[in-house]
């Protein structure tokens, strides 16, 4: 027999790691998306008529060569996450927990424990409705 609740544990610690990865691509995207945007200006030389120095023996630093070693980023920056009200998540777990005549309804409950002190909605932390929201929407979509 599947325990159920092993199961969602599992399914949240997918969920918090996989919003991790989503965070770590977003930030490589605009980093490469402002690096596209905005290229370092070159400098031109201008040739001068009569004599020119001789070229520089020393190497280039490793910041002027063209295929420049990657560096490890700083932590992405964390889009901002959506701001729900306490009405927004009853609204859409009240939903969930009707839906396909309450297939979720469980799933649901698990999930108000999960993050409420005391079990109820009125106990669940404000700043824990966005991931509350990510779970709940997941719920019946996998």
């Amino acid at each position: 027999m599947i325990n159920k609740q092993e199961l969602n544990h599992q399914i949240d610690l997918l969920m918090e790691h996989g919003i991790e990865i989503l965070n770590a691509i977003a930030g490589i995207t605009k980093v490469l998306s402002e690096a596209q945007e905005d290229p370092q200006p070159q400098p031109e030389q201008k040739k001068k008529k009569g004599k020119q120095a001789p070229p520089n023996p020393t190497p280039a630093p490793a910041s002027l060569e063209e295929n420049p070693e990657p560096t490890p980023a700083a932590d992405p920056p964390t889009p901002p996450s959506p701001t729900y009200t306490k009405e927004d998540v009853r609204k859409l777990l009240a939903e969930k927990a009707a839906a396909n005549d309450g297939e979720y309804r469980s799933d649901v409950k698990f999930l108000v424990k999960k993050y409420a002190k005391g079990g109820s909605l009125k106990d669940i932390d404000p700043a824990d409705y966005a991931a509350l929201v990510a779970e709940a929407e997941a719920l019946g979509n996998g």
